[in-house]
């Protein structure tokens, strides 16, 4: 069975583990990627705010895994971030304007 992972700041994990998720990876400094190998996450949730401070290439490859799934989320309202997950999930953007 796959699990949902969660990586980021302490307050971004804490309504994860209010929620039931187990497997939290709190991040201080650095985050520790070697949750990506793990074979039972299949959904990594992670920290807009830790996504951010990647070096370029990662955000690019992490954009780009297809398992496990990247999930980014904000704690901020962001209607780019809900448009990149939805053309990642079905291939469709339906925001676009013909």
């Amino acid at each position: 069975m796959m699990k949902i992972c969660v990586l980021g700041r302490e307050e971004f994990c804490t309504g994860f583990r209010l929620a039931g998720i187990t497997k939290v990876q709190e991040v201080q400094d650095q985050p520790d990627f070697s949750i990506l190998h793990d074979p039972e996450v299949g959904i990594l949730i992670l920290d807009e705010d830790v996504f951010l401070e990647l070096p370029e290439y990662r955000r690019f490859e992490l954009e780009n895994m297809v398992m496990p799934t990247i999930v980014v989320l904000s704690t901020r309202d962001s209607q780019e971030n809900l448009r990149k997950m939805i053309i990642q999930s079905i291939g469709v953007d339906l925001w676009e304007k013909n």
